[in-house]
Protein backbone atom coordinates (compact mmCIF):
# COMPACT_ATOMS: atom_id res chain seq x y z
CA UNK A 1 0.00 0.00 0.00
CA UNK A 2 1.37 3.03 -0.77
CA UNK A 3 2.75 5.35 1.90
CA UNK A 4 0.05 8.63 1.47
CA UNK A 5 -2.56 5.99 1.98
CA UNK A 6 -0.76 4.78 5.02
CA UNK A 7 -0.55 8.44 6.01
CA UNK A 8 -4.15 9.69 5.00
CA UNK A 9 -5.32 6.44 7.44
CA UNK A 10 -3.45 7.59 10.14
CA UNK A 11 -4.92 10.96 10.12
CA UNK A 12 -8.54 9.75 9.87
CA UNK A 13 -7.89 7.12 12.65
CA UNK A 14 -6.34 10.11 15.13
CA UNK A 15 -9.34 12.24 13.89
CA UNK A 16 -11.53 9.89 15.34
CA UNK A 17 -10.10 9.71 18.45
CA UNK A 18 -10.60 13.59 19.28
CA UNK A 19 -12.81 12.81 22.43
CA UNK A 20 -10.03 13.31 24.83
CA UNK A 21 -9.65 16.99 23.93
CA UNK A 22 -12.75 17.83 24.89
CA UNK A 23 -11.13 20.96 27.01
CA UNK A 24 -14.55 19.79 29.71
CA UNK A 25 -15.92 17.11 31.85
CA UNK A 26 -18.49 15.06 30.17
CA UNK A 27 -22.12 16.52 31.49
CA UNK A 28 -24.13 14.04 33.93
CA UNK A 29 -27.26 15.43 31.68
CA UNK A 30 -27.05 13.76 28.46
CA UNK A 31 -28.87 16.02 26.11
CA UNK A 32 -30.72 13.92 23.94
CA UNK A 33 -32.67 12.13 26.66
CA UNK A 34 -32.95 15.28 28.40
CA UNK A 35 -34.39 16.72 25.05
CA UNK A 36 -36.84 13.88 24.11
CA UNK A 37 -38.28 14.16 27.60
CA UNK A 38 -38.67 17.69 27.34
CA UNK A 39 -40.23 17.67 24.62
CA UNK A 40 -42.51 14.56 25.28
CA UNK A 41 -43.79 15.92 28.78
CA UNK A 42 -44.43 19.72 26.67
CA UNK A 43 -45.42 19.03 23.97
CA UNK A 44 -47.12 21.80 21.51
CA UNK A 45 -50.33 19.71 21.53
CA UNK A 46 -49.78 19.11 25.34
CA UNK A 47 -49.32 22.41 25.98
CA UNK A 48 -52.58 24.02 24.26
CA UNK A 49 -54.34 20.57 25.50
CA UNK A 50 -53.80 21.70 29.50
CA UNK A 51 -54.37 25.59 28.60
CA UNK A 52 -58.00 24.95 27.33
CA UNK A 53 -58.80 22.86 30.15
CA UNK A 54 -57.49 25.38 32.63
CA UNK A 55 -58.70 29.06 32.53
CA UNK A 56 -57.53 29.72 36.01
CA UNK A 57 -54.48 32.83 35.15
CA UNK A 58 -52.57 31.27 38.09
CA UNK A 59 -52.62 28.06 36.94
CA UNK A 60 -51.82 28.99 33.53
CA UNK A 61 -48.70 30.77 34.44
CA UNK A 62 -47.44 28.45 36.80
CA UNK A 63 -47.68 25.75 33.64
CA UNK A 64 -45.98 28.45 31.67
CA UNK A 65 -43.39 29.09 33.43
CA UNK A 66 -42.87 25.19 34.35
CA UNK A 67 -42.40 24.32 30.75
CA UNK A 68 -40.67 27.39 29.63
CA UNK A 69 -37.92 26.43 32.13
CA UNK A 70 -37.91 22.53 31.19
CA UNK A 71 -37.09 24.06 27.54
CA UNK A 72 -34.87 26.39 28.46
CA UNK A 73 -32.49 23.35 30.49
CA UNK A 74 -33.00 21.17 27.42
CA UNK A 75 -31.59 24.16 25.06
CA UNK A 76 -28.87 24.57 27.77
CA UNK A 77 -28.07 20.76 27.64
CA UNK A 78 -27.71 21.13 23.85
CA UNK A 79 -25.75 24.00 23.97
CA UNK A 80 -23.27 22.78 25.92
CA UNK A 81 -22.24 19.46 23.84
CA UNK A 82 -22.33 21.88 20.86
CA UNK A 83 -19.51 23.95 22.58
CA UNK A 84 -17.76 20.69 23.64
CA UNK A 85 -17.91 19.47 19.95
CA UNK A 86 -16.32 22.66 18.38
CA UNK A 87 -13.45 22.67 21.20
CA UNK A 88 -12.68 18.72 20.50
CA UNK A 89 -12.52 19.50 16.93
CA UNK A 90 -10.14 22.35 17.19
CA UNK A 91 -7.80 21.16 19.69
CA UNK A 92 -8.27 17.20 18.99
CA UNK A 93 -8.27 17.90 15.25
CA UNK A 94 -5.60 20.33 15.14
CA UNK A 95 -3.25 17.60 17.59
CA UNK A 96 -3.81 14.87 15.87
CA UNK A 97 -2.97 16.63 12.66
CA UNK A 98 0.04 17.90 14.19
CA UNK A 99 1.37 14.30 15.62
CA UNK A 100 0.71 12.57 11.82
CA UNK A 101 3.13 15.48 10.57
CA UNK A 102 5.54 15.37 12.72
CA UNK A 103 5.63 11.23 12.85
CA UNK A 104 6.02 11.11 9.34
CA UNK A 105 8.16 14.10 8.68
CA UNK A 106 10.83 12.38 11.34
CA UNK A 107 10.12 8.48 9.70
CA UNK A 108 11.23 10.57 6.37
CA UNK A 109 14.68 11.98 8.00
CA UNK A 110 15.51 7.67 9.03
CA UNK A 111 13.91 5.64 5.93
CA UNK A 112 16.00 7.10 3.32
CA UNK A 113 13.93 5.01 0.81
CA UNK A 114 10.82 5.46 2.08
CA UNK A 115 11.31 9.42 2.36
CA UNK A 116 9.63 10.89 -0.51
CA UNK A 117 6.88 9.17 -0.08
CA UNK A 118 6.78 9.69 3.36
CA UNK A 119 7.47 13.41 2.38
CA UNK A 120 4.58 13.53 0.02
CA UNK A 121 2.06 11.64 3.14
CA UNK A 122 3.03 14.63 5.19
CA UNK A 123 2.73 16.82 2.91
CA UNK A 124 -1.09 16.35 2.10
CA UNK A 125 -1.81 15.62 6.38
CA UNK A 126 -0.45 19.40 6.62
CA UNK A 127 -2.59 20.29 3.70
CA UNK A 128 -5.80 18.42 5.63
CA UNK A 129 -4.49 20.21 8.80
CA UNK A 130 -5.09 23.88 7.18
CA UNK A 131 -8.11 23.48 5.32
CA UNK A 132 -9.65 21.49 8.95
CA UNK A 133 -8.82 24.54 10.45
CA UNK A 134 -10.44 27.19 7.97
CA UNK A 135 -13.52 25.04 8.26
CA UNK A 136 -14.08 25.69 12.10
CA UNK A 137 -13.14 29.40 11.77
CA UNK A 138 -9.39 28.99 13.26
CA UNK A 139 -8.73 28.25 16.79
CA UNK A 140 -7.63 31.88 17.82
CA UNK A 141 -11.32 33.56 16.96
CA UNK A 142 -13.23 30.82 18.34
CA UNK A 143 -13.44 31.91 21.54
CA UNK A 144 -14.89 36.00 20.34
CA UNK A 145 -17.89 33.81 18.41
CA UNK A 146 -18.62 31.17 21.48
CA UNK A 147 -18.42 34.87 23.59
CA UNK A 148 -20.58 36.39 21.17
CA UNK A 149 -23.08 33.46 20.89
CA UNK A 150 -23.26 33.71 24.97
CA UNK A 151 -23.86 37.44 25.08
CA UNK A 152 -26.82 36.84 22.66
CA UNK A 153 -28.05 33.74 24.38
CA UNK A 154 -28.48 36.03 27.57
CA UNK A 155 -29.72 39.26 25.68
CA UNK A 156 -32.31 36.60 25.16
CA UNK A 157 -32.83 34.96 28.00
CA UNK A 158 -33.02 38.39 29.79
CA UNK A 159 -35.89 38.85 27.78
CA UNK A 160 -37.58 35.59 28.57
CA UNK A 161 -37.60 35.94 32.87
CA UNK A 162 -38.87 39.04 32.16
CA UNK A 163 -41.88 37.86 30.34
CA UNK A 164 -42.38 35.14 33.08
CA UNK A 165 -42.63 37.64 35.79
CA UNK A 166 -45.80 38.71 34.54
CA UNK A 167 -49.05 36.82 33.71
CA UNK A 168 -49.59 34.37 31.10
CA UNK A 169 -52.70 37.09 29.47
CA UNK A 170 -49.72 39.53 29.10
CA UNK A 171 -46.96 37.02 28.08
CA UNK A 172 -49.09 34.38 26.19
CA UNK A 173 -47.39 31.10 25.43
CA UNK A 174 -46.80 32.50 21.52
CA UNK A 175 -44.63 34.54 22.78
CA UNK A 176 -43.35 32.47 24.97
CA UNK A 177 -42.41 29.89 22.27
CA UNK A 178 -41.24 32.46 19.57
CA UNK A 179 -38.42 33.24 22.83
CA UNK A 180 -37.56 30.27 23.06
CA UNK A 181 -36.89 29.64 19.12
CA UNK A 182 -35.21 33.20 19.59
CA UNK A 183 -32.92 31.92 22.24
CA UNK A 184 -31.99 28.23 20.07
CA UNK A 185 -31.02 29.92 17.22
CA UNK A 186 -28.83 32.63 19.07
CA UNK A 187 -26.64 29.67 20.25
CA UNK A 188 -25.42 29.61 16.23
CA UNK A 189 -22.00 30.60 15.14
CA UNK A 190 -23.99 32.28 11.99
CA UNK A 191 -25.39 34.30 14.13
CA UNK A 192 -22.35 35.29 15.89
CA UNK A 193 -20.52 36.17 12.46
CA UNK A 194 -23.19 38.19 11.34
CA UNK A 195 -23.11 39.93 15.05
CA UNK A 196 -19.02 40.17 14.45
CA UNK A 197 -19.93 41.88 11.37
CA UNK A 198 -22.18 44.50 12.81
CA UNK A 199 -19.64 44.90 15.72
CA UNK A 200 -16.88 45.73 13.41
CA UNK A 201 -19.07 48.30 11.08
CA UNK A 202 -19.81 50.17 13.58
CA UNK A 203 -15.90 50.31 15.01
CA UNK A 204 -14.94 51.31 11.60
CA UNK A 205 -17.67 53.84 11.83
CA UNK A 206 -16.51 55.50 14.84
CA UNK A 207 -12.87 55.15 13.69
CA UNK A 208 -13.79 57.17 10.75
CA UNK A 209 -15.40 60.04 13.08
CA UNK A 210 -12.36 60.32 15.38
CA UNK A 211 -9.99 60.81 12.57
CA UNK A 212 -12.04 62.84 10.70
CA UNK A 213 -12.46 64.62 13.88
CA UNK A 214 -8.95 64.65 14.37
CA UNK A 215 -8.10 66.09 10.84
CA UNK A 216 -10.59 68.82 11.63
CA UNK A 217 -8.52 69.94 14.71
CA UNK A 218 -5.60 71.62 15.26
CA UNK A 219 -2.78 72.40 17.62
CA UNK A 220 -3.33 76.42 18.88
CA UNK A 221 -0.95 78.91 21.18
CA UNK A 222 -2.02 78.23 24.67
CA UNK A 223 -3.24 81.75 24.40
CA UNK A 224 -5.46 80.90 22.19
CA UNK A 225 -5.87 77.59 24.17
CA UNK A 226 -7.28 79.60 27.22
CA UNK A 227 -9.41 81.64 24.58
CA UNK A 228 -10.98 78.59 23.72
CA UNK A 229 -11.68 77.61 27.12
CA UNK A 230 -12.61 80.89 28.45
CA UNK A 231 -15.65 81.05 25.72
CA UNK A 232 -16.56 77.52 26.70
CA UNK A 233 -16.65 78.30 30.34
CA UNK A 234 -19.04 81.53 29.59
CA UNK A 235 -21.66 79.22 28.16
CA UNK A 236 -23.23 78.06 31.54
CA UNK A 237 -26.87 76.38 32.25
CA UNK A 238 -27.21 78.44 35.46
CA UNK A 239 -30.79 79.73 34.17
CA UNK A 240 -33.28 79.40 32.15
CA UNK A 241 -31.88 81.91 29.44
CA UNK A 242 -28.79 80.66 29.58
CA UNK A 243 -29.98 77.27 28.70
CA UNK A 244 -31.96 78.84 25.87
CA UNK A 245 -28.72 79.94 24.41
CA UNK A 246 -27.02 76.88 24.76
CA UNK A 247 -29.52 75.42 22.58
CA UNK A 248 -29.69 77.88 19.91
CA UNK A 249 -25.72 78.16 19.65
CA UNK A 250 -25.88 73.72 19.03
CA UNK A 251 -28.44 74.54 17.02
CA UNK A 252 -26.53 76.18 15.10
CA UNK A 253 -23.19 74.93 14.85
CA UNK A 254 -25.00 70.75 14.51
CA UNK A 255 -28.18 71.64 12.36
CA UNK A 256 -29.74 69.69 14.83
CA UNK A 257 -33.05 70.49 16.16
CA UNK A 258 -31.83 70.77 20.01
CA UNK A 259 -34.51 71.81 22.43
CA UNK A 260 -33.75 73.97 25.87
CA UNK A 261 -34.36 72.56 29.02
CA UNK A 262 -36.04 73.26 32.21
CA UNK A 263 -34.49 70.73 34.39
CA UNK A 264 -30.89 70.45 33.80
CA UNK A 265 -31.46 67.38 36.20
CA UNK A 266 -34.01 65.53 34.70
CA UNK A 267 -32.29 66.09 31.07
CA UNK A 268 -28.56 66.10 31.95
CA UNK A 269 -27.99 63.70 28.45
CA UNK A 270 -29.55 66.56 26.57
CA UNK A 271 -27.57 69.23 27.93
CA UNK A 272 -24.60 67.03 27.47
CA UNK A 273 -24.92 66.64 23.97
CA UNK A 274 -25.10 70.41 23.44
CA UNK A 275 -22.38 71.24 25.01
CA UNK A 276 -20.65 68.64 23.09
CA UNK A 277 -21.65 70.42 19.62
CA UNK A 278 -19.94 73.60 20.92
CA UNK A 279 -16.80 71.81 22.34
CA UNK A 280 -15.95 70.08 19.22
CA UNK A 281 -16.79 73.34 17.07
CA UNK A 282 -14.12 75.02 19.49
CA UNK A 283 -11.38 72.41 19.15
CA UNK A 284 -11.82 72.66 15.37
CA UNK A 285 -10.84 76.69 16.01
CA UNK A 286 -6.89 77.15 14.91
CA UNK A 287 -7.01 81.30 14.58
CA UNK A 288 -7.99 84.34 16.80
CA UNK A 289 -10.04 85.23 13.63
CA UNK A 290 -12.27 82.01 13.94
CA UNK A 291 -12.25 82.03 17.41
CA UNK A 292 -14.12 85.73 17.21
CA UNK A 293 -15.99 84.18 14.10
CA UNK A 294 -17.67 81.73 16.36
CA UNK A 295 -17.77 84.41 18.79
CA UNK A 296 -19.96 86.57 17.39
CA UNK A 297 -22.30 83.55 15.90
CA UNK A 298 -22.50 82.74 19.47
CA UNK A 299 -23.65 86.08 20.33
CA UNK A 300 -26.35 86.39 17.69
CA UNK A 301 -28.19 83.77 19.45
CA UNK A 302 -28.51 85.96 22.95
CA UNK A 303 -31.77 87.31 23.79
CA UNK A 304 -33.27 88.59 26.52
CA UNK A 305 -34.64 87.02 28.70
CA UNK A 306 -37.87 85.73 28.86
CA UNK A 307 -40.15 87.01 31.10
CA UNK A 308 -41.76 85.19 33.91
CA UNK A 309 -45.24 84.50 33.73
CA UNK A 310 -47.26 86.42 36.04
CA UNK A 311 -48.79 85.23 39.01
CA UNK A 312 -52.91 85.01 39.06
CA UNK A 313 -54.42 87.60 40.68
CA UNK A 314 -57.74 86.04 42.32
CA UNK A 315 -60.77 87.01 41.94
CA UNK A 316 -59.32 88.06 37.91
CA UNK A 317 -61.19 86.78 34.80
CA UNK A 318 -60.13 86.12 31.78
CA UNK A 319 -59.84 89.37 29.66
CA UNK A 320 -58.10 92.01 29.98
CA UNK A 321 -60.62 94.27 31.38
CA UNK A 322 -62.16 92.00 34.03
CA UNK A 323 -64.42 89.17 33.85
CA UNK A 324 -67.46 88.98 31.72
Amino acid sequence: MSLRWVGAACAAALLSGCASFDGMPESVFRADDLATTVTNKYSIDTIYNYLDQHPNEQDRKVYRDRFVSAWLMAMDARYLVFRRDLSRNVKGGNVALDLVTLGLTGAGSVIASASQELSAAATAVGGARASFSRELYFQQTLPTLVSLMDAERLSVRADILKGLAQNESSYTVEQALADLLRYQSAGSLDVAIQHAAENAAQQSAAAKQHLDAAKAYCSVPPDLANARKALSNELTIATQPERDRLARAANLFSGKPFVSVTDPVSDADGIQAQQEVLANRLLAVCSQAELDDVRQKIESTRSAPAAEPAAPVPGAGNGGGGGT
